[in-house]
């Protein structure tokens, strides 16, 4: 057996599959899209591969740089890991059958939902990860906090009548009740192990990033943050990134500040932590006194607001 070339990739994204499988195959945008399943389980799979053609033409459209390679296929394979359901191999993902096949006399709309959420994150890092991936795992953020960004938007995208946005609300309140703990970390940490590497998979890497990310697009803008995540992704196709690589990108294409909002957000613990006192009316005036402090930290600043009483 021959293996055409392998383009320039991380080797941790090298895969290799042997068994008795069966392929289903459709060709997106010039890509050949599959899923590969033990034998006999193939109809299972149809509700995945319709699901990543859909999401295939959308990432294409959103990245501006077209997938790379000639083909992607998705490996189901039995079993189940307490550390992960799917892993992005470039153009062969790994994923574990319960979050790919669809079987029609026991999976519920939820096991729907989360294939397709499954889907659409590992596809993510195809582009996130796979074509452009982190300089160490300092910024693993990088991919699996725009991942999760990615997923949930092609996810409110393509099926709006799942009304997901509480899951993002749950994503988010999750990941601020982690980052309350003493035992938190920043996004963007110093990893020198490969325990620290493994400790890094976390609510704060995955569902913080993905809220940091959601903040400072509605802060730019969808254009202006679409703008600076293609210019990123051509300048740094099959090269290796850290946060601070993105960050210019987006200030760039926004011609906006930037870089000091995101650092921090991401290169400390914690979030700010506002209080609001009850309004005051005086003299047909009425104040209201704001406190801000991070929600780990003891420093605080004040500040009021003024308005008129009616």
């Amino acid at each position: 057996m021959r293996f055409a070339p392998t383009p320039a990739m991380s080797t941790y994204l090298l895969f290799f599959a042997l068994g008795d499988f069966e392929r289903a195959t459709t060709t997106v945008d010039g890509t050949e899209l599959g899923v590969v399943t033990r034998r006999g389980s193939l109809p299972q799979a149809a509700f995945a591969l319709e699901s990543s053609g859909a999401i295939l033409r959308e990432y294409n459209d959103y990245f501006g740089v077209r997938y790379p390679l000639p083909k992607l296929d998705n490996v189901a394979g039995p079993g189940r890991s307490q550390f992960f359901g799917a892993m992005e191999n470039w153009g062969a993902i790994f994923t574990f059958e319960y979050a790919l096949l669809l079987d029609p006399a026991i999976s519920t709309q939820r096991d729907k939902q989360e294939i397709f959420a499954t889907a659409a994150h590992e596809m993510a890092h195809q582009w996130f990860g796979d074509l452009v991936t982190m300089r160490w795992w300092d910024d693993l953020w990088l991919n699996e906090g725009f991942a999760s960004w990615m997923e949930s938007r092609m996810t409110a995208r393509l099926h709006p009548e799942w009304n997901t946005a509480l899951d993002t609300v749950n994503g988010r309140d999750a990941a601020m009740r982690r980052d309350a703990l003493a035992t938190t970390h920043p996004v963007v940490q110093h990893v020198a192990t490969v325990e620290q590497a493994s400790q890094a998979f976390d609510e704060i890497t995955y569902q913080k990033g993905e809220a940091v990310i959601r903040m400072l697009e509605a802060y730019v803008g969808e254009d202006a943050w679409r703008r600076g995540v293609r210019a990123y992704m051509r300048e740094h196709a099959y090269g290796n990134t850290a946060s601070n690589d993105l960050w210019r990108q987006i200030e760039r294409a926004a011609a906006r500040p930037v870089t000091q909002i995101a650092h921090d957000f991401t290169l400390q613990p914690g979030v700010p932590l506002v209080r609001v006192a009850l309004p005051v009316c005086k003299g047909g005036k009425m104040t209201i006194a704001l406190a801000r402090k991070n929600s780990r930290a003891t420093s605080r600043a004040a500040s009021r607001c003024p308005g008129t009483c009616r």
